[in-house]
């Protein structure tokens, strides 16, 4: 609920939860269940790659640029392990191996996903907009703060 409330676009929530399903998946099925695991990670590793891609409106301009490139190289390794690392096509391995190849996808989303998260909370009124914070921010204080009572003591102080 609160992502779903303070990410600035739907779609960039979608990527996010789909991305986040994938983690989950990933990290409790382990690579003994084929399919699955290798689903769960082309979940993460594809969504986070795309979330990190449609962040680029929302992100101030030198950390937009940066979740470009994070993106790209996420994405490229992505295509990279698909076609050459055994997933669709015979395993003719790069240099950096199966283990390599899915660090050059995930390390630069984990990257993006910290400098998103730091954003969302050193910037809130910019990129996410909560109800509350901004129209608390908006509104300036019009009345006085009320006197606080106490049952059985005078307002006044003594004499």
């Amino acid at each position: 609920y609160l992502m779903y409330s303070n990410v600035p676009s739907r779609r960039l929530f979608v990527f996010l939860a789909l991305a986040g399903i994938g983690c989950a998946g990933a990290g409790l099925v382990s690579e003994e269940f084929a399919p699955y695991h290798s689903i769960f990670s082309m979940l993460v590793f594809l969504f986070g790659a795309l979330a990190a891609l449609d962040s680029f409106r929302f992100l101030p301009r030198p950390l937009g640029y940066v979740s470009v490139v994070l993106a790209s190289i996420s994405l490229i390794a992505l295509a990279i392990l698909l076609t050459v690392g055994g997933e669709l096509a015979p395993p003719t391995w790069t240099p950096l191996g199966k283990g390599g190849m899915e660090r050059m996808l995930a390390y630069p989303e984990l990257l993006w996903v910290i400098a998103f998260g730091a954003t969302l909370v050193a910037l809130p009124q910019s990129i996410a907009k909560p109800a509350g914070l901004a129209a608390a921010a908006a509104a300036p204080a019009e009345r006085a703060p009320a006197e606080v009572s106490i049952p059985g003591r005078s307002a006044k102080p003594p004499a």
